[in-house]
């Protein structure tokens, strides 16, 4: 079957909601050995590539700060090819839908850690702040007190 696949169709897209998804997609359609060796061990050999080609595009734009929706058409299209050069199995996928995917789940998910990072820190702060100024305004009551 696999010697007849010329692409995945982008209605698979539809199945796609994690990368154990994508090796199910990768199986069913017998892509090539090589995509299955990407995808086993929780994906990390995929990963891997992937952060590399963000690395290069973060050193030389900044770090991302925008979802992957949001980044300019041309710039997600040198990604998307940048990697498809590396991981040849991806030029099964029509469109580069699945290409699009992987920088859209890993580029989001990005960004949404840093935020957290950010919301979790400033919150800290200011309990920080919340729980010294109360523990002034007990002081002062106690020091009434007396």
């Amino acid at each position: 079957m696999s010697a007849t696949v010329i692409a995945i169709l982008i209605e698979e897209q539809k199945c796609i909601h994690n990368f154990k998804n994508l090796l199910n997609v990768v199986n069913k359609y017998d892509i090539s050995d090589a995509a299955k060796s990407y995808l086993k061990n929780k994906d990390r050999h995929l990963i891997h590539i992937i952060i590399f080609f963000m690395n290069q595009y973060e050193t030389a734009k900044s770090k991302f700060s925008i979802l992957w929706s949001n980044l300019v058409n041309s710039t997600q299209a040198k990604l998307c090819e940048s990697l498809k050069k590396i991981v040849s199995w991806l030029t099964f996928f029509e469109q580069n839908w699945e290409s699009d995917w992987i920088y859209t789940h890993l580029i989001n998910q990005q960004i949404w850690n840093s935020n957290q990072k950010k919301r979790s820190a400033s919150s800290r702060d200011s309990s920080y702040d919340n729980n010294n100024s109360d523990n002034d305004i007990i002081d002062v009551k106690k020091s009434k007190s007396k």
